[in-house]
């Protein structure tokens, strides 16, 4: 597949700046919005050191894009990737729990809820309270049935 305008002019300024991390990131950015997820991979990779940008956001946005494409176990593990980078960051917990959810094990994305409910408080710790009431009703009647 040959490489779009906006990924050449992206890759052709990598060679002219010094700080190339905003670039590295607008091209991950890019090809992540275009479903792109192997290629965003490869230049999220050369981020991963960085200091500007945060890797746990470059496993998220992979994670969304593989939930996306259906791919729920590659998802699993870029969600899991960006809570363990940055585990007390709510969305990536909940990014983990719906992924776990979707693939039908309910107890670890009620696991998951409750140690996001630990870091959070307010409303959010209440859409979160919320959500583990409704995940254990499932349960419950799928253990009745």
């Amino acid at each position: 597949q040959a490489k779009d305008a906006a990924v050449r002019v992206l890759e052709e300024a990598l060679k002219e700046v010094v700080t190339q991390d905003p670039l590295y990131w607008a091209l991950v950015n890019y090809l992540v919005q275009s479903f792109r997820s192997k290629e965003a991979w490869e230049y999220a990779k050369k981020l991963k050191g960085s200091h500007t940008y945060e890797a746990d956001a470059v496993h998220a946005h992979l994670g969304f894009v593989l939930e996306a494409q259906g791919d729920l176990a590659s998802a699993l593990r870029e969600y899991k990737a960006a809570a363990e980078l940055r585990p007390q960051y709510t969305g990536h917990r909940t990014n983990v729990a719906r992924t776990y959810e979707r693939l039908g094990n309910t107890s670890s994305a009620v696991r998951e809820l409750e140690e996001a409910l630990k870091i959070v408080s307010g409303a959010e710790a209440m859409a979160i309270q919320q959500r583990i009431q409704e995940l254990q009703q499932r349960q419950v009647s799928q253990t009745n049935r």
